[in-house]
């Protein structure tokens, strides 16, 4: 029986290897070379290095438990050399000649041939640390069951193959699974196990056998499942071959004038983007000038109302003592009249009254200078106060229309902002982690599927490098936009506030506050227009007042030198102060009204100084809101400015990003060294080569069959050994 099962195992072996060594050969895409000594020996590296090829057998049950590690050191053809080749065996086995080698103290001395490759193998202990783990599960009917129970079962199998990285593995043995790609080949007879299902995995069709493939890139592991219904259950095993990808893939050499057209429109955006902002601050600045411009017209306005407010008051206390006077001059000419009525009552009498109308007359006089000063001195001052409120309405319209103006490039501003992020975001389907991760995925699908001498392969893996270079252009124009968007947040609420305090928020300046503020202003002049008129007209009645008061007195002084006359112009005197009692009552309730108006002008004066202060301090605001706008407005220049700087040559470092990550995922980067003796960098290749075993059914004639292949293996060795040369794979496969 141990014939048997050794001789099944040899068979299957040498069959493993065979298919392992194809599939690397495959994968790293070379040829095998021609035979150099035997057509059944393996050939000599192409290599013209005067360093070695090693490859690593494992031998692991059906469950991938490790049960043997081999190396075959492979020297090539050339000059006849002596050779210590790094390497702590157990145990050395010369594979090429009969020779003995020397082992000792971590290193195999031996000499090469001239005229073909040398081989030696060395022997690991099985519990050496390998670059990966591997395991086979199996679960028949949803039960786990041992590798070495399934033979021959029947029902519902599911097998798992699992494939990682060595999380025990020093740096030196983690290398070879960060750089190797890992092809994986399991054979299964159809009629013993019929799968229906794979994850993971690809299936194929050789005759009556399914073959199940998996591919495992450098650094990654792979879960591979396949299932479906055994009857009489048997497999072939797995084969399993790592070793590094020798291709160099640069997407410099593909065509990336897409991506190129891509990034010039972001260039192009945030140019745009960068004169927006520079136009804006510009708009800012002006309207920083022009608010404070009016602040300082407005403190003119002020200084002006102070001065009518004063004006006013010296008016108003002016018409009260007119007011004093024109009594006076009322009892005055009332006594006169009495007097006169009295005339022929005596001269005396006539002489106090003409007395009492010069004291009287002199005062009206008095008054009426005072008065007519006051009034000279009010109409200035309604003048110039008249000329600065006609400009007012003016300016409050130009910085209702420059607020409107402003809100609006705001509300423009955001869409664009929005609009811009949805572009990017409808780019990439709306979702650009989705996006990212469904670009990542085809990659690697077309990664795995890759075959360089396959057109459609390479076209294939082309349009998953353009479809992540696309989605990470979405994702670039996605986030500046974003930045600048949350970056603008405060300017555009500056804004907005700037806006409430002129138009009440809205954007036409129409029935806000700078409306209604225009309006008031529009009144405001009107009054003090009217104001003007009627001080004119004032100071108009007040001059022809003085002169009455003057001719008023001349003519009691007249009276007084002249009483001796009295008698002869009684009749004329009482008829003139019967005039004079009438026009002093007259002028008298013209004094009255003109207090009135006065006071009422004071009053007014006196809301109006309030009024042009509070615009004064309002001014004041929006100076110093418009230069804090125009200060954010300059810093989101400067920002724009450096966003578009960031994204010139956006193409180049893409690629050189998208390079690198290539460069990664294919172990590109990676330096030979020897497994064995990691030190050793004088090697020309490494390659791994698992033999999992499969599941047997025994049967009658398996063991005829292996009893025969022992039988001619023991009749043969004294007689057609004798005759022929023992090969390559003879010494392997003798050793195991």
């Amino acid at each position: 029986m141990e014939s048997v099962t050794m001789t099944t195992f040899r068979r299957r072996f040498a069959a493993g290897i065979a298919a392992a060594t194809a599939g690397a050969l495959l994968i790293a895409g070379v040829a095998m070379p021609p035979v150099a000594a035997h057509a059944d020996e393996p050939s000599a590296s192409s290599s013209s290095s005067a360093g070695k090829d090693e490859t690593i057998y494992i031998k692991a049950g059906a469950d991938g438990s490790v049960s043997g590690i081999y190396v075959v050191n492979t020297f090539a053809a050339g000059s006849a050399r002596t050779v210590n080749d790094p390497g702590a065996y157990a145990k050395v086995t010369n594979l090429t000649t009969d020779e003995q080698l020397d082992n000792a103290n971590g290193s195999v001395s031996l000499t090469t041939l001239a005229d073909q490759p040398f081989y030696y193998q060395g022997d690991l202990d099985a519990s050496t640390t390998l670059p990966w783990t591997i395991g086979v599960t199996y679960t028949l009917d949803g039960q786990p069951i041992a590798a070495d129970q399934l033979a021959g079962k029947s029902g519902d199998l599911e097998i798992s193959l699992s494939i990682e990285p060595n999380a025990a593995a020093d740096q030196a043995v983690s290398d070879f699974a960060d750089s190797y790609v890992i092809q994986a080949q399991g054979t299964f007879p159809q009629d013993a196990f019929a799968v229906d299902r794979t994850s993971n995995a690809t299936l194929a069709q050789a005759g009556g056998n399914t073959v199940v493939s998996a591919m495992v890139l450098p650094g990654e592991s792979t879960h591979a499942t396949i299932g479906g219904k055994a009857n009489g259950f048997s497999s072939s095993g797995w084969q399993i071959t790592a070793m590094s990808l020798d291709m160099a893939l640069d997407v410099r050499d593909q065509d990336t004038s897409k991506l190129s057209e891509q990034t010039d429109k972001l260039e192009d955006a945030t140019t745009q983007l960068k004169n927006g902002a520079d136009d804006l601050a510009d708009g800012n600045g002006k309207l920083r000038d022009g608010a404070n411009a009016l602040a300082d017209g407005l403190g003119t306005a002020n200084d002006g109302a102070s001065a009518l407010a004063q004006g006013v008051t010296s008016l108003s206390e002016g018409a009260g003592s007119l007011n004093d006077g024109l009594g006076t001059l009322q009892t005055g000419a009332d006594a006169l009249n009495d007097g006169l009525g009295t005339l022929s009552g005596g001269a005396g009498s006539l002489q106090d009254g003409a007395t009492q109308l010069k004291s009287g007359a002199d005062a009206v006089a008095d008054g009426n200078r005072k008065l007519a000063d006051g009034l000279s001195q009010l109409s200035q001052a309604s003048g110039q106060l008249t000329n600065a409120t006609s400009q007012l309405p003016s300016q409050a319209k130009a910085l209702s229309d420059a607020a409107s103006s402003l809100a609006q490039g705001d509300q423009q501003y955001r869409k664009a902002l929005s609009d811009g992020q949805s572009a990017a975001l409808a780019a990439v389907g709306g979702d650009i982690e989705a996006a990212e991760t469904a670009a990542e995925q085809a990659y690697q699908t077309a990664l795995a599927g890759l075959n360089p001498n396959d057109p459609q392969s390479v076209q294939r893996l082309n349009a998953a490098v353009e479809t992540m270079a696309k989605v990470q252009n979405a994702k670039g124009q996605y986030e500046a936009l974003k930045q600048t968007a949350d970056g603008y947040g405060q300017l555009g609420q500056g804004i907005a506030a700037l806006n409430t305090a002129v138009n009440g928020g809205g954007t036409d300046g129409s029935s806000n506050g700078a409306a209604a503020l225009t309006g008031q202003l529009e009144q405001l002049g009107q009054g003090i227009a009217d104001m003007h008129t009627a001080i004119t007209q004032l100071q108009a009645g007040a001059q022809s007042a003085a002169e009455g008061s003057s001719q008023l007195a001349s003519g009691a002084t007249g009276l007084a030198s002249g009483a001796s006359d009295l008698a002869s112009g009684a009749a004329n005197a009482q008829q003139g102060a019967s005039q004079l009692a009438a026009g002093v009552s007259s002028a008298r309730d013209g004094s009255s009204r003109l207090a009135s108006g006065a006071s009422d002008a004071a009053s007014g004066a006196s809301q109006l100084a309030s009024g042009v202060s509070s615009a004064r301090d309002g001014a004041n605001d929006l100076a110093s809101g418009a230069g804090s706008a125009a200060d954010g407005a300059d810093q989101l220049s400067d920002g724009a400015r450096e966003l578009a700087d960031s994204v010139k040559g956006m193409d180049d470092k893409v690629l050189d990003e998208l390079q690198k990550t290539i460069d990664d995922k294919l172990g590109r980067n990676f330096k030979a060294h020897s497994f064995v003796a990691p030190e050793n960098t004088d090697v020309n290749r490494v390659q791994f080569t698992y033999v999992l075993d499969g599941v047997d059914v025994d049967d009658e004639s398996d063991g005829a069959s292996g009893a025969t292949d022992s039988a001619d293996t023991t009749a043969t060795g004294s007689t057609a050994d004798a005759n022929r040369e023992t090969t390559f794979w003879d010494r392997l496969l003798a050793l195991l």
